[in-house]
């Protein structure tokens, strides 16, 4: 089943090494949305709308700076 081995590019090269075929996202798309600030940056730069938000970790008061900024 697709789950959590199958989520780390690390499993898909090994299987890659081993001759195993992996059946799912190809070791590249899996490293890319493995960090979801790298998904993030791709999906805008792709085109793909997205919320608003941010590409990195932020303290608490950055992110209640940006809840306000967007509160409207």
């Amino acid at each position: 089943g697709y789950g959590f081995l199958s989520e780390r590019a690390d499993f898909a090269e090994r299987c890659e090494i081993e001759g195993i075929t992996f059946v799912g996202p190809n070791v590249e798309h899996l490293r890319l949305f493995g960090d979801k600030g790298e998904a993030r940056s791709a999906a805008i730069e792709a085109g793909v709308p997205v919320l608003k938000g941010v590409n990195r970790g932020v303290t608490l008061s950055e992110a209640q700076e940006f809840f306000k900024s967007i509160k409207g």
